[in-house]
This record gives structure tokens, sequence and C-alpha cells, in this order.
């Protein structure tokens, strides 16, 4: 499997699916949507406010503005969050070959200095599925690299650090 992660073929291929796959992506789209509904909770928010003044029910609306405000700062979030996965999308349409086999050759790398255990862990954390034909004799391994700003060993392993007991 090593090997197979440090092929030219498979360097090339993986680049080239990052590449579509960030151009593909549908942020931008995403982001007008929650900039729009921020706009539009801000034009309520606004016009709320303008009343408050002419109102006896100065709680009922400081209510209203209340939970308004809340809902905008819950999709402010949002908004930041698409802002950074358009970053992260941006920076991986201009990946580079050199950049993915630096990437693969790490993986590669610590599949030789894993234990059995480790192994497994890695290796389902890496694999999206595996495909058979039996009258071909062919076999597709559909490899799931993290593309994500999280890097995909620092994620725990599901025991924790201590070694297992004896039973």
């Amino acid at each position: 499997m090593a090997f197979d992660f440090t092929s030219p073929e498979f360097v090339s291929r993986v680049t080239k699916l990052t590449r579509k796959k960030a151009v593909a992506s549908g942020e931008l789209a995403e982001i007008k949507n929650v900039q729009s509904q921020i706009a539009s909770l801000n034009v309520k928010i606004n016009r709320l406010m303008d009343l408050i003044p002419e109102t006896t029910a100065v709680e009922v609306m400081l209510r209203t503005v209340e939970s308004l405000e809340g809902e905008r700062e819950s999709l402010s979030k949002v908004l930041n969050e698409l802002d950074r996965e358009a970053e992260a999308g941006q920076l991986l349409s201009n990946i580079t070959e050199k950049q993915v086999a630096k990437l693969l050759a790490g993986i590669a790398i610590d599949f030789e200095s894993q234990d059995r255990e480790s192994l497994k862990d890695l290796i389902s954390n890496l694999v999206d599925k595996i495909e058979m034909d039996p009258e071909q004799l062919n076999c597709w391994i559909h490899y799931k690299i993290p593309t994500t700003t999280r890097r995909w060993d620092s994620v725990a392993s599901p025991r924790g650090f201590e070694p297992r007991s004896p039973p």
C-alpha cells in the first residue's frame, strides 16, 4: 500500500481530484446566501430599534431584537466557517504534485512505523471503500484523504494512550 501512495500515477490522480474538488465546491453560493440572511436580519433589527420609542411594548420588542441578534450571531459563525472553507478550497485549487507527493510520502512512512492495531486504525481512516470486479479480476481502492485544516495524524487513538491490559 505504501508503494501505491507514492507512485507517480497515484500522486498525479490525487492532485487532479483535489483541484477538481476545490473548484467544484459550492461554498460561494452558500456564502452569498448567509450574507443575504444576515443583511435581512440587520434590516429587521434596525426597524425594531426604530419602533421602540414609539411603542408601549418595549420589553416584547427588546426580546425580539435579542432573539434576532442571537440568530445573526449564529449566522456570523456559519459565515466565518464558510469563509475558512472557501479559503482552504482556494489553497487546494493551487496544490502542486510536489506538495501532494510530500503528504503521501509522510503517510507511507507512518505505515512502516505503526504497530498492528494502530495500522488498522490508520487504514480504516484512509480507505473509503473497496470495489472488486471478479470477472475481470480487478480491484479499486477509494481513499478518503482529509482536505480540512486538521492534520490526519492528530486524531487520537480510540483506546487512548495506555497499553491494553493482559487478559
